[in-house]
């Protein structure tokens, strides 16, 4: 993916290839993305490859999040 930069919210895989999306917050000298989701206080951990990468948020729909939490939310009572 080109021309991503800090600010974009990014798709990515990681470890058993689990979807995550989150905002890119910096590039480091290796041109690895670190990231971090927008309700977390810290980035995450692990630096993102670019080969990790599997889209770019173009459009978001505001508060469809809240859905999820909720279906999630019922499950786990």
């Amino acid at each position: 993916m080109d021309n991503l930069q800090p600010g974009d919210i990014i798709e990515f895989t990681e470890g058993k290839g689990v979807p995550i999306v989150h905002r890119i917050i910096e590039i480091d000298e290796e041109g690895n993305f670190i990231t971090k989701g927008d309700a977390n206080s810290k980035p995450d951990t692990d630096p993102v490859t670019p080969q990790e990468v599997r889209g770019k948020v173009v459009y978001t729909i505001p508060k469809l999040g809240w859905v999820a939490i909720g279906i999630k939310e019922m499950f786990l009572w």
